[in-house]
């Protein structure tokens, strides 16, 4: 078997772990007739050394994966959800005390949740039109944030890290940290996928915890040391905040 039909073999394994061809031509930013000409049912292009790497890169495989015939066995096992990241980062800014505040802004008194328990850069795009959070420079240094440039924030969305993760609550995510800790709430890109998990490092790999009590619902998921190269920290979680009503009643 040629590297082209290796590389077909491997594509088409990726296309059904994807769910279908349109849901991984946009996971791997991939024209749908470009993709059929790939893996159609009577291919014509070859998959090229580009495509073969960029697969790779989006899909949060090693370098080279594409390269060697692989079985549906021996694809990095996904979570059983979704990921549950569903917005683009916002931007963060630092203030003084004594500085005024916009026109636009008021303080409110924040209630912060107590945590009880490759080579790619991050792929999110800043969202210029997202309302920024103030914090002040006390609450960064009480937290050793000593690189608030890479403080950004999202919207998580679902009930898989409830009760201290709420579904449509924003968190703020401290990119400068970028190393497992065990124990601690992280974002983190898996097979192209962006969850919002407590990890775990054991001896043979890492293991992904839900706060969620509904077990059944929410299994914990384990990502071998094999498959490690699929996983890449964004950040670890430093701060959420969440508003439970969706407008005045009065």
């Amino acid at each position: 078997m040629d590297i082209y039909a290796i590389r077909l073999n491997n594509m088409r394994l990726l296309v059904q772990r994807a769910g279908g061809r349109p849901a991984f031509a946009k996971k791997i930013n991939m024209n749908y007739t470009q993709l059929n000409q790939y893996i159609g049912k009577n291919p014509t292009k070859n998959i090229g050394d580009q495509a073969a790497r960029n697969t790779e890169e989006k899909m949060g495989l090693p370098h080279g994966w594409m390269d060697t015939l692989q079985s549906d066995t021996e694809l990095p096992p996904l979570p059983h959800e979704a990921g549950n990241i569903v917005t683009k980062p916002r931007p963060v800014s630092l203030y003084d005390e004594g500085d005024e505040l916009d026109e636009d802004e008021i303080e409110v008194v924040a209630l912060r949740l107590k945590m009880s328990a490759g080579n790619g850069v991050i792929q999110w795009e800043s969202d210029d039109e997202g309302k920024r959070h103030r914090y002040s420079k006390r609450w960064a240094a009480s937290l050793n944030i000593r690189h608030p440039e890479k403080l950004t924030t999202v919207v998580v969305e679902g009930d898989s890290m409830e009760p201290r993760i709420p579904s449509g609550a924003s968190i703020t995510i401290y990119t400068h940290i970028t190393t497992i800790r065990s124990g601690q709430v992280f974002a983190l890109d898996y097979l192209g996928e962006f969850f919002v998990k407590r990890l775990f490092k054991e001896p043979n790999g890492v293991r992904m915890v839900s706060d969620s009590p509904d077990k059944v619902k929410y299994p914990d998921s384990f990502i071998p040391a094999e498959h490690a190269d699929s996983l890449r920290i964004l950040g670890a979680v430093v701060d959420v905040k969440y508003r439970p009503i969706d407008g005045p009643w009065w």
